[in-house]
């Protein structure tokens, strides 16, 4: 009985829900990447450091590697947690799938990948 009062409810939000538009969307995009920004100058003082070592490129292309994969990490994370990452809650888009179910960790990869 619960999980059809539920559902109806999902069913009702969905049917009142509206796709973002693109401005809404590379605002919440934006709000996410001003989170990252400390990692970003972490990076940049890091390959400052290191410029005049041997293997320079490949501890270049590492960390930009592990700086993508975190990023990818927190989107997933937040996606599958909280319906959103912090950029789209704040801008109030809400990520759900089209029958009304929780986002599975599954689909959050999906999303991402």
């Amino acid at each position: 009985m619960k999980q059809s009062k539920m559902q109806r409810k999902m069913i009702k939000t969905m049917e009142n829900a509206t796709y973002p538009s693109f401005w809404g969307r590379a605002g919440a995009y934006f709000i996410d990447s001003i989170i990252f920004v400390p990692f970003f100058v972490l990076l940049f003082k890091a390959q400052l450091k290191f410029r005049n070592n041997e293997g320079f490129i490949y501890l270049c292309l590492a960390l930009h590697f592990s700086i993508g994969a975190l990023f990818s990490i927190y989107r997933i994370f937040f996606t599958k947690k909280f319906n959103g990452t912090p950029g789209k809650l704040l801008c109030k888009f809400k990520i759900v799938r089209d029958d009304g179910l929780p986002i599975t960790w599954r689909t959050a990869v999906k999303r991402e990948l």
